[in-house]
């Protein structure tokens, strides 16, 4: 409610009731509280479409891949629509009901306000320099491309080599462990790799596949979509022709 509503709703009240300076202070109180609450609701909402934004983002790299519509262009649309139709308001809609629920236990009151607003600002600032740092540090190459032996079904070569033995399994898992990778940025990625030997492989545990083109100096993890640089490489092609015999 605008403040000119407020006025006009206080000079028809009884003046016998209410003093000028009593009048005075309802407005201001209303006033403040209607400021907090549309306070309460941006900071809700920019975190909430911040959140939801990330999570949204993760469904589409996990799943855009294994989408079998053609051309790949279409699952952009959808996905940037879904976007604006759903995430958004959704956002709004928790906003909204998360500052009626934070006024109406006093998160208004001045001191528990610039607490809230203090922690909130603070916590997702600590979380995302936490993902960002968890993202992008040195791993091994089995925690990218991360299965357990015995869940394995069976594992593709190159589209023409499958085998479902454990044994063959634990060999593989045992030599990607060599090996140590980092997340590289989309731009960063060199597309060419023509010059380096590679293989793909697609692994089915538990019915699902985990899918990625191993080169010498580079990882495409396809579940994801992710590029890593090799950092003790070149991964020895050599023994992936021999795992392949």
């Amino acid at each position: 409610m605008s403040k000119d509503k407020l006025e006009k709703m206080l000079e028809t009240m009884p003046q016998t009731n209410l003093t000028p300076e009593k009048k005075k202070q309802m407005l201001d109180s209303v006033m403040q509280h209607s400021g907090k609450s549309k306070g309460l609701y941006m900071i809700f909402f920019i975190l909430l479409l911040l959140v939801n934004s990330y999570l949204y983002y993760l469904l589409y790299r996990n799943f855009a891949h294994f989408v079998p519509w053609h051309p790949h262009y279409i699952v952009d649309i959808i996905y940037v629509l879904l976007f604006f139709i759903a995430v958004i308001p959704v956002s709004a809609f928790l906003s909204e009901k998360l500052a009626i629920y934070a006024i109406k236990k006093g998160l208004g009151n001045g001191k528990y306000f610039k607490i809230f607003i203090t922690v909130i600002i603070i916590v997702p600032i600590l979380l995302f320099t936490f993902m960002i740092f968890n993202d992008y540090r040195e791993k091994g190459l089995e925690d990218v491309i991360g299965f357990n032996t015995a869940n394995v079904d069976y594992i593709i070569i190159n589209d023409d080599v499958k085998t479902d033995k454990m044994e063959h399994a634990e060999a593989l898992k045992d030599f990607l462990s060599q090996y140590r990778v980092k997340k590289m940025k989309d731009r960063e990625w060199d597309g060419d790799v023509s010059n380096e030997k590679g293989f793909r492989i697609t692994i089915y545990s538990n019915g699902k596949p985990i899918s990625a083109s191993i080169y010498e100096n580079h990882l495409h993890y396809k579940n994801s979509g992710e590029y890593y640089k090799v950092l003790n490489g070149p991964i020895d092609m050599e023994w992936i022709e021999e795992f392949q015999q």
